[in-house]
């Protein structure tokens, strides 16, 4: 393969980002679509939904854990942080 080829690809923009599904996900759970303990989809059900990869749909979960919105149990799924509960405790 030579250089001329190699420069012939040209970079394909991504429309879908985990920043996207970040936005989506933190939209679902301001507007209480998405409720505090509730269980997410499995990963390979909402990268289908979110027509994204499974990698790119982890990042934005992991994310979303670190910025305290979600909470993921190894072997029982990704579940909706009872945000409401730290902010409001007597409530």
């Amino acid at each position: 393969m030579t250089d001329d080829t190699i420069d012939a690809f040209a970079r394909i923009p991504h429309s879908r980002t985990s920043g996207e599904i970040i936005q989506q996900i933190e939209l679902l759970i301001l507007e209480g679509v998405l409720r505090d303990n509730e269980r997410l989809p499995s990963e390979r059900d909402l990268s289908r939904r979110f027509d994204v990869s499974r990698p790119i749909l982890r990042e934005a979960l992991k994310e979303l854990e670190a910025r305290g919105l979600l909470v993921s149990h190894h072997g029982g799924g990704t579940f909706v942080a009872d945000v409401i509960g730290r902010i409001f405790p007597n409530r």
